[in-house]
C-alpha cells in the first residue's frame, strides 16, 4: 500500500481506499475549525532530508489561505513546470510530498509492529498511523471536518484499525488488573505487624529455675503418678518436663524461667521470642494465658519495597493505558465526530468486555466507567 496524492474527484491515501476530495468547488473554503492540540503539536523531520522539518500547522495555514481546494491547488501546481512554479506553489508541493512520505513511513511501522511487536508497541504504532491518517484526510479535505468525517466513516480499514487498538488496550488492561490483584493485599489476608519500642526483659517476668530444683519437681511429678520408670511420652505437654513453646526438654545448659504471674515454667529463649512477638496474646502465658505484662505497642508492617514498587508500576501502566485510550477517543471523535454516541460506544464495549473477563477469571478488580469516560 502506498500514499498517493488526491485527484480531482478523489484522494487515494495510504490505506489504498478512496475518499472524496472537494476539487470541483472553486469557492473559498470555509474557515477551518479550531485544530485540536493533537493535530498541531507534531513536527516530524522528513525521511530524505532530516535537517528539514515538516510543520502540520504551517501547512494547514497555507491551505486555509488559498481560494482553491486542496485538490485544485495540487493539480494546478503540478501542471506548471518546476522552473516556472511560484514559491508558494513550490512550498505547497514540498509539504504535500512530505505528508505523503511521512504517512507511508507510519504505515510501514504500524504494519511491522502488528506482525512482530508486543501490545504497547502495536497500539502506539497503530495510533500514530491513525493519527496521521486523520490529519492527512483533514488536510486533503481542505480543513473541512464534515468532508473529513464523511471520508473516514466509509473507510473500512481505518475503522478496523481503531477497533484492533481498542481490543489490544482492553486485553492489556485485563492482564494488568489480574497481575495487580495478585500483588495487592487481599481483604481476607491478615495484616502483618511489627513491634515498636524496647523489647521486654524476661528477668522481670520470672526467675530462673535451678537445675536441682527442676529435676526434683520432675521426679515428684513421676512419683505422684506412680509411673516413675515410664518415658516422657505421658508428660510431653507438662510445663515441668519440657518447654511449652518449642517442646524441647530442659537442660542444665539452658535453664528455664518460672513465671511470676502463674508459676508455669517456660524456656528462656522461647519466652523472649514470645513476649516480643507480634501475636495479639504475646503478653500472656503461652500455657494458661495468664497476663504477664503490658502488650508491646505495634503497628502495621510496611509493605516490602519490591512489592510496593511493582504495585506502583502496574498502577502507572494502567494510567498510561487510560491515556492511550484517550488518544483513540480523540481519533474517533475526529474521524466520526458529531455523534458522541460513536465515541462512547468504544469505551462501553471495552469496559464490559474487560469486566466480564475479570468476573470470569475470579478477579475482584473492575474498570470504573470514569476510566474510559463513557
Amino acid at each position: 500500500m502506498s500514499a498517493t496524492t488526491p485527484t480531482d474527484d478523489s484522494s487515494t491515501h495510504a490505506l489504498g481506499s478512496r475518499t472524496s476530495a472537494p476539487t470541483s468547488d472553486s469557492s473559498v473554503p470555509a474557515p477551518p475549525q479550531p485544530l485540536e492540540e493533537f493535530f498541531v503539536s507534531d513536527i516530524a523531520p522528513t525521511a530524505d532530508q532530516p535537517g528539514r522539518s515538516f510543520s502540520l500547522e504551517t501547512f494547514a495555514q497555507d491551505i486555509a489561505s488559498r481560494s482553491q481546494s486542496y485538490g485544485e491547488t495540487l493539480e494546478a501546481a503540478e501542471a506548471v513546470p518546476n522552473e516556472e512554479r511560484s514559491e508558494p506553489d513550490r512550498l505547497f508541493l514540498q509539504s504535500h510530498q512530505d505528508l505523503c512520505r511521512i504517512l507511508e513511513e507510519k504505515l510501514i511501522i504500524a504494519e511491522n509492529a502488528t506482525i512482530a511487536g508486543h501490545m504497547p508497541c502495536k497500539a502506539d504504532a497503530q495510533i500514530d498511523y491513525l493519527l496521521w491518517m486523520t490529519r492527512a484526510v483533514y488536510l486533503w479535505s481542505s480543513l473541512n471536518l464534515e468532508k473529513t468525517r464523511a471520508a473516514l466513516r466509509t473507510n473500512v480499514d481505518h475503522r478496523q484499525r481503531i477497533e484492533a487498538v481498542v481490543e489490544w488496550i482492553g486485553h492489556e488492561i485485563f492482564c494488568t488488573l489480574r497481575e495487580l490483584e495478585q500483588e495487592l493485599p487481599r481483604p481476607d489476608e491478615a495484616d502483618e505487624y511489627e513491634n515498636v519500642g524496647p523489647e521486654h526483659d524476661t528477668t522481670a517476668i520470672g526467675v530462673i529455675v535451678p537445675w536441682p530444683e527442676l529435676t526434683d519437681e520432675q521426679h515428684d511429678m513421676r512419683r505422684e503418678t506412680g509411673r516413675v520408670d515410664l518415658a516422657l511420652d505421658d508428660h510431653d505437654r507438662d510445663h515441668r518436663m519440657r518447654c511449652t513453646i518449642c517442646m524441647d526438654e530442659y537442660s542444665s545448659d539452658d535453664l528455664p524461667l518460672r513465671l511470676n504471674a502463674c508459676a508455669h515454667i517456660i524456656g528462656q529463649a522461647c519466652l523472649s521470642v514470645w513476649l516480643n512477638g507480634t501475636e495479639v496474646q504475646a503478653n500472656t502465658c503461652p500455657y494458661c494465658r495468664t497476663r504477664l505484662c503490658d502488650r508491646r505497642e505495634r503497628r502495621p508492617k510496611p509493605m516490602a519495597p519490591e512489592r510496593e514498587q511493582k504495585i506502583q508500576k502496574l498502577v502507572s501502566f494502567l494510567g498510561k493505558l487510560g491515556k492511550t485510550f484517550g488518544k483513540v477517543q480523540g481519533i474517533v471523535r475526529w474521524s466520526f465526530g458529531g455523534d458522541e454516541e460513536e465515541v462512547r460506544r468504544y469505551g462501553r464495549e471495552m469496559l464490559v468486555k474487560v469486566n466480564s473477563s475479570c468476573e470470569q477469571w475470579g478477579i475482584g478488580l473492575r474498570v470504573a466507567t470514569q476510566y474510559v469516560a463513557t
